[in-house]
């Protein structure tokens, strides 16, 4: 679901922009929540860092948008805002309050489409990628980024992070297709390995800084050359 905010408060460039949005959605078959916001300062009042794009028109009453983004700053440094104005030079202000990119009016599809396209990959960037794993009393969400690796122990998965190690039930092989796709790999029979945590190979080893798995022999030589890949910047 991509939630999108539209400042503006002229109700027929509104409707223009998001019918432009709704049709990109439907043509990707993404999943879109429009929110249209015609009054700044309400926008401002209620925003919680709750959207993952924002279209800010810059002439408005009482609020202009390089004020409003500037507000918006304070609270979400990370979201995409883009700037909507019907004066070119009025977009450049939109710099000083990191501006992902702007767009002139009356705003067409073909402008908006290519905005979007990098929008998207912006955000797809910074999506944390969530693993649901179950636990004894319920399921615990964590960002696959902070796994370092994932061990079979007495039975149990182990997942460990950054900051905890967390128990589970079930296989590495219940595990192991979803979280090839987050880089991680198979080193031995009982452990996969986020690669982007070794420092080091040594001998046999993986070093994870002061921590070592043990490279089995019969997976060596494809985990060294999946290493060497994921190294190299090609997987």
């Amino acid at each position: 679901m991509l939630d999108i905010a539209i400042c503006e408060d002229e109700a027929e460039a509104a409707k223009a922009l998001e019918d432009h949005i709704k049709t990109f959605c439907e043509k990707n078959q993404i999943a879109c929540s429009i929110h249209v916001y015609a009054q700044p300062i309400v926008f401002v009042t209620e925003y919680k860092a709750n959207y993952d794009l924002i279209f800010m028109d810059i002439e408005m009453p009482h609020m202009n948008g390089i004020d409003v983004s500037r507000r918006i700053r304070d609270v979400d440094a990370e979201v995409p805002i883009i700037i909507v104005t019907n004066m070119k030079r009025m977009a450049l202000k939109g710099y000083e309050v990191g501006a992902f990119d702007f767009l002139i009016k009356p705003v067409t599809y073909y402008g908006l489409e290519l905005t979007l396209k990098k929008a998207l990959k912006l955000i797809a960037r910074k999506e944390p990628h969530l693993l649901t794993i179950p636990v004894k009393y319920g399921t615990r969400r964590v960002d696959a980024a902070d796994v370092k690796y994932v061990e079979m122990v007495a039975r149990k998965l182990v997942f460990h992070t950054q900051g905890e190690e967390i128990l589970s039930n079930g296989t590495l092989k219940d595990w192991e297709q979803s979280l090839y796709g987050f880089g991680f790999r198979r080193c031995n029979n009982y452990c996969v390995v986020n690669l982007r945590y070794i420092t080091e190979v040594y001998k046999d080893e993986v070093r994870l800084g002061n921590e070592s798995l043990e490279i089995s022999r019969p997976r060596k030589k494809q985990f060294m050359q999946e290493l060497t890949d994921y190294w190299g910047g090609t997987c």
